[in-house]
């Protein structure tokens, strides 16, 4: 019997594979969970919307077309409702350490902390829009043969082009 077992789970490790492999990006990948989701029997609900759950149910949502939720609700009738944990204490120290440093505006040679830097930052690309980082605007006009002012919006996915393999020690 462990044996059987065994095949089994390496079928499903190889099934996860080849699944993993099959979808480029987040967006695909996302698509095609929703496809298996829904003839596994989930229901998809909408954030934006009130939830009728019942028990015993299972359901998932998505944001942004690129991440997915599944939940399942247990059998057991619960009184106190669904609720989102809203612990905002409890956030990782070095995923907000990194993201500090992430939305630090650059310019020329370092940092920039105050608001002359910044604007000087933007006179680098003549630009005032905080939500992309001048540097990448800048190096996308050029690119694109354009000034980064021409550029009203975008979204840039960096794509692992590596197959997923599987390491057995």
């Amino acid at each position: 019997m462990a044996k059987e077992e065994q095949l089994k789970g390496s079928d499903v490790v190889s099934n996860l594979i080849n699944f993993l492999n099959s979808l480029p990006i987040a967006f695909h990948t996302v698509d095609e969970a929703k496809k298996l989701s829904k003839k596994a029997g989930f229901v998809q609900v909408s954030e934006r919307d009130n939830w009728n759950l019942g028990a015993g149910k299972r359901y998932f949502f998505t944001r942004n077309y690129s991440t997915i939720v599944a939940f399942a609700i247990g059998k057991k009738n619960v009184q106190d409702g669904f609720k989102v944990n809203t612990h905002g204490h409890l956030v990782p120290f070095l995923a907000t350490a990194i993201k500090a440093e992430v939305n630090k505006v650059v310019a020329g040679n370092g940092p920039v902390d105050s608001e002359d830097d910044k604007e000087k930052s933007n006179k680098i690309t003549n630009t005032d829009d905080s939500r992309h980082h001048s540097i990448l605007l800048k190096l996308l006009a050029t690119q694109l043969g354009c000034e980064p002012d021409d550029i009203s919006d975008f979204e840039l996915q960096a794509c692992d082009t590596q197959q997923v393999q599987l390491l057995v020690a």
